[in-house]
């Protein structure tokens, strides 16, 4: 038996009245999986065996038919489990998916069902096991052939890119007669089929190998031949996951995370029999998922503890290492969107990651310019000091307005400040900004020396016109105190 595995218990995908159920993904723990999803389905006449042949192959625990109650269904609807991961370091999540029986009592003559069954694990699987009983390969109902007609005219008409899905027929009870023959009556069957199908013009020369990897195999009897039996079903475990895992067939670009999405798009559109386009639905289920995973890493981001404190910081001046300290907090969002949006379609993942970044850069950018602000501030002030400084001393601008130590160091502050997944380009807008605050506040400095200046020089000459004003009076109070004194003699 192979390896046991938690949430290999099955849960309901579909029921039987055609209701779909999203929670599945909950029951099985798929929401947060971001590996792809390999999906092996099976389906065949009821009572031959197909749960617990999905179990043996699995490790799942899809119920099965109790023999001691008579013939009878036992699966109804569709129903999905977990399988053991092959490699748990990595490779696809697969999903075993169980369906309910065809050519039974229960539906009477109402097929609709098992053939909307049919159509849908051939849309969602990678590998669709067709199981038989091996005296049934000649047979018309007991050898599938109505549900593999539905199956190829769908394939060639309804599809409209060719998918290629490993179809494996699995002979039940192995007896006498040569796999070989039995593998030549089948397909000799299946082509048939094709060739009597009528097929668009654009498949005219389409052959049944275009759209399947056909794969045969037998079985012993599971009650009579147990050990051989799960000897074989080894084996067949191993050639199903490795034909699900690489190559033609293998798993597609849909994550386990966004396979919920994916299988009710395709569910509703079997339902309202219309054509389907998986590569569409593919690319419409990624661009949904893509987003999905963009707005929480945005948020995430949005409401991180160490953003929120730069945040706070650039507030009251400028933060020292500014981009050294965004750029990292960026980084971890961004790789963790890299990390569950791996699998989706490239052109729809490529565009939500540079949504999120426009969308981070739209909270990051006016803190960076608050901090850009701050510092361009204390560069001017330094300037201005330094101008002061050289007026007082040697009464002239020239050195400080010659340097450029002030525009450079100006440079370096705004590389530490860079966001490196930013592309704002403001260094040369900024630089600009500097320069004209320099170039006013050298003429600020200078008209207020000359005023300064003026004032100085007026003052100077108010008390030179001063002085000469008293001297002038002196000389009359004089002139005046001589005559009094001399008329006072006579």
């Amino acid at each position: 038996m192979a390896q046991q595995v938690e949430g290999n218990h099955p849960t309901l995908l579909i029921d039987g009245d055609g209701n779909f159920n999203s929670k599945f993904v909950d029951d099985l723990k798929l929401a947060a999986v971001s590996r792809p999803v390999a999906v092996v389905s099976v389906f065949g006449v009821q009572s031959t065996g197909k749960s617990t042949l999905m179990n043996s192959l699995h490790s799942t625990k899809f119920k099965v038919m109790d023999a001691s109650q008579g013939m009878h269904q036992t699966t109804k609807g569709i129903w999905v489990a977990k399988c053991p991961l092959p490699n748990p370091n990595g490779g696809p999540e697969i999903l075993a998916v169980d369906t309910e029986g065809s050519d039974g009592s229960e539906r009477e003559d109402d097929t609709k069902f098992e053939k909307q069954t049919a159509l849908f694990c051939l849309a969602v699987a990678n590998t669709v096991i067709v199981n038989m009983k091996c005296y049934t390969v000649n047979l018309n109902n007991g050898g599938n052939r109505p549900l593999l007609r539905t199956i190829f005219e769908v394939m060639i008409r309804k599809f409209c890119t060719r998918r290629k899905v490993n179809l494996v027929f699995v002979l039940r009870d192995k007896n006498k007669c040569p796999l070989d023959k039995l593998e030549e009556q089948l397909k000799v069957g299946m082509y048939k089929i094709w060739e009597g199908m009528k097929k668009p013009e654009a498949q005219l020369n389409a052959s049944l190998e275009d759209f399947f990897n056909i794969k045969v195999v037998a079985l012993s009897n599971f009650e009579d031949k147990p050990e051989q039996f799960e000897n074989e079903v080894s084996g067949l475990r191993e050639r199903i996951i490795s034909i699900s895992t690489s190559g033609e067939g293998a798993a597609g670009s849909t994550p386990a995370s966004g396979f919920a999405d994916y299988a009710k798009k395709i569910w509703d559109k079997i339902k309202e029999d219309k054509d389907l386009d998986l590569p569409h639905y593919r690319i419409m289920v990624a661009e949904i998922r893509c987003n999905k995973i963009a707005e929480e890493k945005y948020q995430s981001f949005y409401d991180d503890r160490s953003w929120l404190q730069i945040e706070k910081d650039a507030i009251s001046g400028a933060v020292q290492g500014f981009g050294a300290k965004v750029s990292p907090i960026i980084d971890i969002y961004l790789s963790q969107y890299d990390e569950e949006a791996q699998h989706y379609d490239e052109t729809k993942r490529d565009a939500s990651r540079k949504q999120l970044i426009e969308n981070i850069m739209k909270v990051v950018k006016p803190t960076y310019l608050s901090v850009v602000e701050h510092m361009r501030h204390q560069i001017l002030e330094k300037f201005e000091e330094a101008a002061v400084d050289e007026l007082k001393k040697k009464g002239v601008l020239v050195a400080v307005k010659k340097n450029h130590k002030y525009t450079i160091e100006f440079k370096n502050q705004l590389k530490d400040a860079a966001v490196k997944q930013a592309n704002w380009n403001q260094d040369t807008e900024q630089l600009a900004q500097l320069k004209s605050e320099i170039d006013h506040a050298i003429e600020v400095i200078r008209d207020t020396n000359e005023l300064l200046e003026q004032q100085k020089r007026d003052k100077r000459a108010f008390w030179l016109n001063v002085g000469s004003i008293g001297a002038n009076v002196l000389d009359i109070a004089l002139n005046v105190a001589s005559v009094i004194m001399v008329a006072g003699h006579a």
